[in-house]
């Protein structure tokens, strides 16, 4: 069961329940092994129940939470919240996308069986663009406060004639006005891309640059496809971002929220080609540990082996 198939509006949310709730009792009896796939707060309504039909069945359920603020879920939670998430921890495998959700949750319910299930991409041949990168940098993301876009548009005013040109992509959201990005130097505004071509613009920028503060960042699929480019990163350390950007090696990491330090960053790259050089080579390289094909079939298989031992 995956419930990312659910929109954004109140009717699209019920609808998709009413069809999560539908295959559940649907597949329950023709099934050998339950698997949830989950947001973190449908993660616990759905894993708790999935849990107390398991205990009356006997049979093997296997959770997984998307994204990296689940543990910011259990913090917010009162009693009986808390109560569904030790009943959705027992005696269930459960997989985290990060090592920080990992080691939380190892503290908070010590005999709990968790494994780690990084976000991934099928890593494809790096596009024929990374061979004449544009000299420009580029953010790809929801546009808004949280994912650090209020940051490059400061770093960019106090730096006015420093050369630097950043490209934002992605759409405007939390309130985000378009006219903050107007008339910004060095800022050029293109909108939203279709998914698929999102990796062959990636190849065509210096780096990625992701100065985030968002609470629940996990592991930001778009870094992932910029190593699959050979596209360096400049982040932030937050969250769970110092997992998959290598300070040096595939990229550059900066306090959240402070222009001045990310200005350096950027300035570094500018200025030293054989780190940049470096640090293409790495980020096509440590894509390979992100790859779908070896998370998805490969270690799945190992899972479900485990729940479920093969006759």
């Amino acid at each position: 069961m995956n419930d990312r198939r659910a929109g954004s509006g109140k009717l699209a949310r019920l609808g998709a329940a009413l069809s999560a709730w539908k295959e559940i009792f649907g597949g329950w009896s023709a099934s050998d092994v339950v698997t949830l796939h989950a947001s973190s707060k449908r993660f616990i309504l759905y894993g708790a129940f999935l849990r107390l039909l398991s205990l009356l069945s006997g049979k093997p359920v296997v959770l997984r939470a998307f994204g990296g603020s689940l543990d910011l879920v259990y913090q917010r939670s009162g009693w009986l919240m808390r109560q569904a998430f030790g009943l959705a921890f027992a005696n269930s495998l459960v997989l985290l996308e990060t090592t920080h959700l990992g080691n939380y949750f190892r503290q908070v319910f010590p005999k709990a069986r968790i494994d780690r299930l990084p976000n991934s991409r099928s890593i494809m041949p790096p596009s024929d663009s990374g061979s004449s990168r544009n000299g420009r940098f580029v953010f790809v993301g929801h546009v808004n406060d949280a994912k650090g876009v209020g940051t490059l548009i400061e770093m960019l005013k106090r730096n006015v004639g420093a050369g630097i040109r950043i490209d934002v992509i992605g759409p405007l959201t939390q309130g985000f006005a378009r006219a903050r990005l107007d008339g910004v130097p060095g800022l050029n505004y293109i909108g939203v891309l279709p998914p698929e071509e999102v990796a062959r613009c990636l190849a065509g920028y210096e780096a990625l640059v992701l100065p985030s503060q968002y609470e629940g960042e996990g592991h930001p699929g778009v870094i992932l496809e910029a190593y699959a480019q050979g596209t360096p990163v400049v982040s932030t350390h937050w969250r769970s971002i110092p997992e998959i950007v290598q300070e040096r090696k595939t990229g550059l990491l900066v306090e959240p929220g402070n222009p001045d330090q990310l200005f350096a960053a950027l300035q570094e790259l500018r200025g030293n080609e054989a780190l940049m050089q470096r640090m293409r080579r790495n980020a096509l390289r440590y894509a390979r540990c992100f790859d779908a094909k070896y998370w998805h079939l490969s270690k799945w298989r190992v899972w479900l082996h485990e729940v479920h031992p093969p006759a």
